[in-house]
């Protein structure tokens, strides 16, 4: 009949719309999937949250048991690694998510399809793994763990191989960014090292100029001082050499410490503005350190200054006079720091540590709060009165320390006391003997002793053009010796054609620096002359004058000097010009169209 339906017709209908719809959901599951997938982007920056994201999305749409996420990393002496990078499982008593079958990542990754699946076993589940691929090279595997695995990867293989592919590039792309990001922490590193690289460097540049334009100052400014601090250093010590009443012989006696002591200011302030390079050579502190407590002891330190030497400590390569400088320093500081204490201590230590050679100097003084400390090795810093400290010792002990390759440090308690460490590195076997083949340092005094017979008057010529010190030099030596003067280029080199001298006192600074020519014609001229000439000098840390001084075997006076020191130069001065054998005479001619003087009465060719 017309419009009558058959039931065939209508179940087959039906049939097919159940399934349409069932095929039109499982594409809907799957683009959701797709999109869930796409969503798990938000985590490219964090790959452990993006695996955790890809995990549950997959395991939750395909409805697996299990779903893992495997990472593939190159490169070492093992190559390739994997590693499990997230994985979770509907069931939290089942089995872990971050167990696969024996080689079956491998398996994956060099099969044809990309897929590789592990049977089921004893105590195992099914699992598939499939191969995650980006740009021909495999960079991870994701694992489905279920009893149906092989049904699921027949029912959807093309949507196994867009999921792959998905995880795929978001996969790569999480290493990529890792790697972005690990080269932009390495990036800001390094800039952040070579900007705090280039600002020390800057600052040591510009504290380099300020060092240069400060020690030319002090060149000049430590050359006026010094020269007049020779004739109040020299009488001073004249005056204590007479029979004076008991006060004027301290007056004397107050006089020339304050002499030795603005002495002892300008050497500080030209060691900071002209540091000395180290003329290093193997040292035992254990030797150098009771030499310098017992001549504490004798004078201004406690009786409960203790030296205490731990051990054996190897030798250590340093200039010896240098660090000498630095421990009288500290121990002095420390000396200070307990004045007037009735249990106040001072000890120092000395020990071998770890290939190092470490002292220490500690006091129960008074101690330096925390912003002095910071601060105690800066230049110019000073917690003393006026008067009593230039706020330099101890940032040239640093210096000094520094540039012999040690350490210092400080450690303080307001109340407590303080502990400054000094620490070198060991002497190494091949660095035991003296580099400098025992060259003694420029500023140490030579101790020869004279065997000769005594050294008679001598006949001696003072090139100096400050008037005051070039009458104390003939006060001070008139006594003993003939003493002709000359204040300038001129009139020595008058004195020195007209007459032979057996000691020439020539200060370098002579006519703004014609001292170092003067002796350059006297060693032309008179060669045997230029012998017996002893060099003055109120800056020799000036570069000019000490790498001529360096250069010259003839003996050197460094204003303010004190009498004796005046008096074994020109004695070894003169021992040097005397013949081999035979006692040194006063010169046999005296200097021509000029009378000759009696010891004490000096002549001038000004």
């Amino acid at each position: 009949m017309p419009g009558a339906r058959n039931p065939e017709s209508a179940a087959s209908l039906r049939s097919a719309l159940t399934h349409t719809a069932s095929l039109l959901r499982e594409k809907v599951a799957e683009l959701s999937l797709v999109r869930e997938l796409a969503e798990c982007a938000a985590h490219i920056e964090n790959r452990e949250h993006l695996g955790t994201a890809i995990a549950h999305a997959i395991q939750g749409a395909l409805q697996v048991d299990a779903c893992t996420l495997f990472v593939r990393e190159t490169g070492g002496e093992s190559g390739a690694r994997w590693s499990c990078l997230a994985g979770c499982g509907v069931d939290p008593n089942g089995p872990d998510p971050r167990h696969v079958a024996d080689g079956l990542l491998d398996l994956a990754a060099s099969a044809v399809g990309g897929t590789a699946f592990s049977g089921k076993g004893s105590g195992t589940v099914p699992q598939l793994a499939l191969e995650l691929r980006q740009n021909r090279q495999v960079i991870g595997a994701l694992v489905l763990t279920d009893d149906d695995v092989a049904e699921v990867h027949q029912r959807v293989p093309e949507l196994l191989s867009i999921v792959a592919a998905q995880a795929a590039t978001l996969l790569s792309a999480a290493l990529l960014f890792a790697r972005i990001a690990d080269t932009n922490r390495y990036l800001e590193a390094e800039l952040e090292r070579r900007s705090r690289l280039l600002k020390n460097a800057q600052e040591s540049l510009h504290q380099k100029e300020k060092l240069a334009s400060l020690g030319q100052l002090l060149t000049g400014v430590s050359h006026e001082v010094n020269n007049r601090l020779v004739p109040i250093l020299g009488y001073a010590q004249l005056l204590k050499g007479l029979d004076l009443p008991d006060k004027a012989g301290k007056a004397a006696a107050s006089i020339e410490t304050a002499a030795l002591g603005c002495r002892q200011v300008v050497e500080d302030l030209l060691a900071f503005g002209w540091p000395e390079k180290p003329r290093q050579a193997p040292a035992e502190l254990p030797g150098l350190l009771r030499e310098i407590t017992r001549a504490f002891r004798q004078g201004e330190a406690p009786a409960s200054l203790q030296l205490l030497v731990e051990g054996e400590p190897p030798n250590v390569l340093v200039d010896g006079h240098q660090i000498g400088q630095v421990f009288q320093n500290l121990i002095r500081n420390a000396v200070e720091a307990v004045e007037g204490k009735a249990d106040g201590h001072v000890r120092v230590t000395v020990h071998g540590a770890q290939n190092r050679v470490v002292v220490r100097v500690e006091d129960n003084g008074r101690g330096m709060p925390e912003e002095v400390r910071r601060r105690v090795f800066e230049p110019f810093f000073t917690t003393k009165t006026v008067g009593e400290g230039t706020g330099l010792g101890l940032s040239l002990a640093y210096g000094l320390v520094q540039a012999n390759g040690g350490e210092i440090e400080a450690e303080s308690r307001q109340g407590i006391g303080s502990r400054f460490t000094v620490s070198f590195p060991a002497c190494a076997p091949a660095e035991a003997e003296d580099p400098d083949g025992g060259t003694p340092h420029p500023h140490e005094a030579s101790h020869e002793v004279l065997e000769t017979n005594h050294i008679t008057s001598q006949n001696i010529l003072v090139v100096e053009e400050e008037t005051r010190v070039r009458e104390f030099l003939v006060h001070a030596l008139g006594t003993d010796h003939q003493v002709t003067t000359a204040a300038n280029t001129a009139s020595a080199r008058r004195a020195l054609q007209e007459g032979t001298f057996d000691v020439v006192l020539l200060d370098l600074r002579l006519d703004e620096g014609g001292g170092i020519r003067l002796f350059e014609w006297v060693r032309s001229a008179t060669p045997d002359m230029a012998a017996r000439v002893v060099f003055m000098t109120g800056d020799s840390r000036d570069p000019e004058a000490g790498r001529f001084l360096a250069s010259q075997p003839n003996p050197h006076l460094v204003k303010p000097f004190t009498i004796d020191e005046l008096s074994q130069t020109v004695r070894r001065a003169a021992h040097r010009a005397a013949p081999e054998g035979a006692p040194a005479e006063p010169g046999d001619k005296q200097p021509a169209d000029l009378p000759t003087n009696t010891p004490g009465v000096p002549i001038s060719t000004d």
